[in-house]
């Protein structure tokens, strides 16, 4: 439980921690749900990994993808948490997306991550996985970008950002006030030939019952 605690402090405190702006008290509960989350990964993590020795690539792979999925449901609920966000900025690497969405990236990711963990007892066999997935991996990456066809389209976008304080959302009496607001911004980017409305992440007032 301690491991739990010092990874999801950690990795709250670089993520989220402008939850704290608004809400010092929810920083601290965001922390403790994840680290309980996280306990009950390591220790699975640590049960399968004693118990199925020949198994424990697959199963080290197939509980953390597994979970990374589980995360996106219920309070923990925070998709660009999710393990393949972090190559966000790495268009090459981003087009395998194609071929399994998130669930590959991650993957991939954690692959890698395994093999460098390992590189102490095996440096040649991990350093030649490791070059093989690196190669596959940015070779379709170079396919998609020079091979398939790029198509422009017109889309005509609008996204709505009426900067209502989060305080006021939490106001149970706001609620009708601030829907009926973003009502109106809707109808006004529909009358100017909107074909897609991109809302805040924290549109829905009142979330948290």
């Amino acid at each position: 439980m301690l491991n739990a605690l010092i990874f999801s402090g950690i990795q709250i405190g670089i993520v989220f921690y402008w939850i704290g702006i608004v809400t010092p008290g929810g920083l601290v509960g965001v922390w403790l749900i994840y680290a309980l989350f996280y306990a009950i990964v390591f220790g699975l993590l640590t049960r399968l990994w004693t118990r199925l020795p020949l198994l424990r690539y697959l199963a080290f792979l197939s509980v953390l993808i597994a979970l990374n999925t589980c995360k996106n449901f219920g309070e923990t609920r925070f998709p660009w948490f999710n393990i393949g966000y972090a190559l966000s900025d790495y268009l090459l690497l981003l087009q395998a997306l194609d071929l399994g969405g998130l669930s590959l990236l991650a993957l991939l990711i954690l692959s890698v991550n395994f093999l460098i963990h390992g590189m102490g007892k095996h440096p040649k066999r991990n350093a030649l996985l490791m070059a093989g997935i690196f190669l596959l991996w940015a070779s379709y990456g170079l396919y998609c970008g020079r091979r398939l066809p790029i198509e422009r389209h017109e889309a005509r976008i609008s996204v709505m950002q009426p900067s209502i304080p989060q305080e006021d959302k939490w106001i149970e009496d706001n609620y009708y006030t601030i829907i009926a607001r973003y009502d109106s911004l809707t109808a006004l980017a529909a009358l100017d030939g909107a074909e897609m409305i991109i809302y805040p992440e924290a549109a829905s007032p009142i979330t948290c019952f």
